[in-house]
């Protein structure tokens, strides 16, 4: 019988220094209360290619964000070059297969842009609406039932940092959660046990202090102003329990 104790996650990677790697497999593995041996990851970037079918030896997938995500777009509107970054061919399967064999899946930030571009939404580049540390999140009325936000306020707080937002949702997806400047934070699959975040439930408050102060010399506005960008956080005591009721709820099948 599965429970906490014997579940395995796999984790998608897509970070090039591995401190930061390192700190995010904890970062998931904490949250999801299970032991680092129960979690195996893949980094994109030594491992581009990789077969979909690996999942089946899994209970639950795992993609986190990246301070190292292609940069072209058509435009205004997001379109990875599959060709130069083939590890988001590799993704894409992935995250296909996931959905069509029904396997939890729990994405965010990039993960969240890759699986909007695969499912028909759209990406968007848009600098002057970019969340830059943390924002209110508000459920819609299906998020509020959904059983990955037991016990979660509504508003809640949640570390938030891109530049790149959702503007169309995918056409079999269920919007869960917006912000003031991001109309897509949270969506869902319909009747699929897949669900992506464009914020980051894997990091908590102190974690963002943390990585903002590595990142400084990646991003002009952080190395500019990052002390008024780490008081500008706002604390976030409530994320940490989505990914636990993600476990408990959709990979356990915990009533609700």
């Amino acid at each position: 019988m599965k429970d906490r104790t014997n579940i395995k996650a796999l984790l998608i990677q897509f970070r090039k220094d591995e401190q930061t790697r390192t700190r995010e497999h904890d970062q998931f593995v904490r949250f999801a209360g299970i032991e680092k041996e129960q979690c195996t990851s893949i980094d994109v970037f030594n491992t581009p290619i990789f077969d979909k079918t690996i999942l089946d030896q899994y209970d639950m997938l795992f993609m986190g964000g990246t301070s190292d995500d292609p940069k072209e777009a058509t435009g205004v509107i997001v379109k990875y070059d599959k060709e130069r970054y083939p590890y988001i061919e590799s993704m894409q399967d992935i995250l296909s297969y996931a959905k069509e064999q029904g396997i939890p899946t729990l994405i965010s930030c990039f993960g969240f842009q890759v699986a909007i571009d695969l499912f028909d939404g759209r990406m968007v580049v848009d600098n002057e609406n970019m969340e830059d540390g943390s924002a209110y999140i508000h459920l819609t009325s299906e998020g509020q039932v959904d059983p990955v936000f037991k016990d979660i306020p509504n508003p809640f707080s949640a570390v938030t940092f891109h530049s790149k937002l959702a503007d169309k949702l995918p056409p079999d997806a269920i919007l869960l959660a917006h912000a003031e400047k991001c109309p897509i934070h949270i969506f869902k699959i319909k009747n699929k046990p897949f669900y992506a975040f464009q914020f980051h439930p894997e990091i908590d408050y102190e974690d963002i202090v943390e990585r903002l102060a590595w990142y400084k010399d990646k991003y002009p506005n952080l190395k500019k102003d990052l002390q008024g960008i780490t008081d500008r956080i706002m604390k976030t005591p409530d994320t940490h329990k989505i990914i636990k009721n993600f476990v408990d709820h959709v990979v356990l099948k915990s009533k609700f």
